[in-house]
This record gives C-alpha cells, sequence and structure tokens, in this order.
C-alpha cells in the first residue's frame, strides 16, 4: 500500500521527505482504524457488560516475572536488528551507509511471510501447548512454515536474480552497488523462513528466558565486527547473516529438543495448495466482514482448514 502511494505521489509531483512521512504514517494508521473497526463490529455483546476481573497482587506478580525475559527479547530485537547499520555508519562514509540501508531495509521484505504467518498462529500455538496437544501444534507450526517458505523462496529468487537491477530501478542506479549486500543478506533470510517460527513458539509456551539466552549466546557474533570491517560492505552484510542464522538454528534445536519436533519447513504441493486456499479463504471473510456482502470467491468450507 505505502509503495503504491508513493509511486502514485512521484507521478504526480517529486516526492520529498515530508511526503514520505505522511504517507508512511497513513499506511501505518488505516490498517489499524480497519482492525479497529472489524473487531468492534463482530466482538461479541454479551462480553461487553461484564465486569473486569482484577488480578491479584501474587498473581500480577508472576505476570511481570514472565513479562521480564519477553521485554528484554524485545528490546534487544529492536536494538540488533539497528546495529549493523549503526556500525555501517561509524565505520564507513555516508554514501556507503545509504547503499547499506537500502539493501538492508530491501532483505527485510523477504522476512514479511513468515513473520505474519507467526502473529496469525500464536494464539493458537499458546492455546494448543495449554491444551498439552503437541500433536496439533506440530500440525499448525509445519503449516505456518511451509507456507511462508514459499513465498519466501519466491522472493529471495527474484533479489538474487535481479537486485542490482531492482535497487537501480527503485533507488537510483547508485544502489546498484548494494547487489552483493542484498544477496548475503537474502541468505540470512532464507535460513529464518527454513528454521520456521522456532521463536515464536518459544516466545508464546513460555520459554521466554530459552529466547532471551539464545539471544543474548548469538550476539557474541557481533564480536567479529572489527574484521569484517576489513572486507567492506559485504563483511558488515555477513556478521548479520551469521547472527540471524545462529539465533534461528539455536531455537529450532531449542524447540525440538523441548517438544520433539522442529518448526522447519518441508514444503510440498499440498502444502502449497492448501496454503493458497486458506489465503483466498481469509480474503473472502474479510470482505464479508468489512463490505457484509458475500463475494464472488465465496465462503470458506472445511477443505480450507488447516487439518491435521
Amino acid at each position: 500500500l505505502l509503495l503504491a502511494a508513493l509511486v502514485a505521489h512521484a507521478q504526480i509531483q517529486p516526492l520529498t521527505l515530508i511526503d514520505v512521512a505522511t504517507w508512511a504514517s497513513v499506511c501505518l494508521i488505516a490498517p489499524c482504524i480497519l482492525g479497529g473497526y472489524c473487531i468492534l463490529r463482530n466482538w461479541p455483546s454479551s462480553t461487553r457488560d461484564e465486569p473486569s476481573i482484577e488480578l491479584s497482587a501474587l498473581t500480577s506478580r508472576f505476570v511481570l516475572l514472565d513479562a521480564l525475559p519477553l521485554v528484554g527479547v524485545q528490546v534487544l530485537s529492536y536494538g540488533l536488528a539497528q546495529f549493523d547499520i549503526w556500525m555501517v555508519g561509524t565505520l564507513y562514509s555516508a554514501d556507503d551507509l545509504s547503499v547499506y540501508a537500502v539493501a538492508r531495509r530491501m532483505s527485510l521484505l523477504v522476512a514479511i511471510p513468515l513473520t505474519q504467518m507467526s502473529l496469525v498462529i500464536a494464539a493458537s500455538i499458546s492455546e494448543l501447548n495449554a491444551q498439552n496437544d503437541h500433536t496439533r501444534l506440530r500440525s499448525v507450526v509445519r503449516f505456518a512454515a511451509n507456507s511462508s517458505f514459499v513465498m519466501t523462496l519466491l522472493l529471495c529468487s527474484l533479489m538474487l536474480a535481479g537486485g542490482g537491477d531492482l535497487l537501480a530501478m527503485l533507488f537510483g542506479a547508485e544502489f546498484r552497488a548494494g547487489a552483493g549486500v542484498l544477496g548475503i543478506l537474502c541468505v540470512g533470510q532464507i535460513v529464518f523462513a527454513l528454521t520456521g517460527p522456532c521463536g515464536t513458539v518459544l516466545m508464546m509456551t513460555g520459554r521466554m528466558r530459552t529466547a532471551l539466552l539464545i539471544m543474548l549466546a548469538s550476539m557474541t557474533i557481533y564480536a567479529a565486527v572489527p574484521v569484517a570491517a576489513n572486507y567492506g560492505l559485504e563483511g558488515m552484510a555477513m556478521i548479520f547473516t551469521l547472527f540471524t542464522a545462529t539465533n534461528n538454528l539455536l531455537q529450532w534445536l531449542a524447540v525440538r529438543s523441548i517438544f520433539g519436533f522442529g518448526t522447519h519447513a518441508w514444503p510440498d504441493w499440498q502444502s502449497v495448495s492448501r496454503y493458497l486456499q486458506t489465503l483466498g479463504c481469509g480474503m473472502s471473510q474479510l470482505l464479508v466482514r468489512v463490505t457484509g456482502r458475500p463475494t464472488p470467491i465465496g465462503t470458506c468450507n472445511a477443505s480450507t482448514q488447516i487439518q491435521d
């Protein structure tokens, strides 16, 4: 949506920083408003007037203690997501920083399928874990991993085959030099998608401390930054790729050790077909809820649901 708005605006008049910030804000707020409207419209009326349940002091203490590792993971995730950019800005020129930052942002597009799928199944992971139903938990996790890996592989193939041309077309000819950086970063995103939603499984099953310890251990790779800096922007990209791969592989091993199954993707044609059917079903339900009218896509049936 943001990309379409920027392209349309650029056809009318040249973009400025204020224009980009404005459109980014609009594209961020609009889905929140639409989501809130859908939630309120479909919220059961019988629960709106129920009295709220106050947590006891002991329960609140346990909630806060469990939340601390979660806060630590979120803070480290944000910091580490920017750390390589900060290092490039410190060690290299502003031109090199702009090339690296653009390639870095482009590589994040590859992670969108698994990131979004992890958000969709997060509640199901928690519920199935509480029911001790690890068979269905494995089924849901594998479905998410297989579905997102297919999309990730397609995006990575596009960026690996024509990353330089893509960067030059979107940002200018001077950014073609970021093709090598983009290719290296895409390798890390492939590992991220291949290992599946292992981090989400750990977080949603109460293993926040395990996820935090794994992230702290993976951070030791950044000690090699002084060595990687001798190899230019590609060396910095390699460091971030190694961190991403190490962190996700350790999380995958932790899930396999705890639950007895892996979260890795193993796609087949059946998984691809079910993913496309489920995607069409979700779009149909969204249109029905927003417009209140049936769509030509039809309604979902039992064949489009995640099966064990």
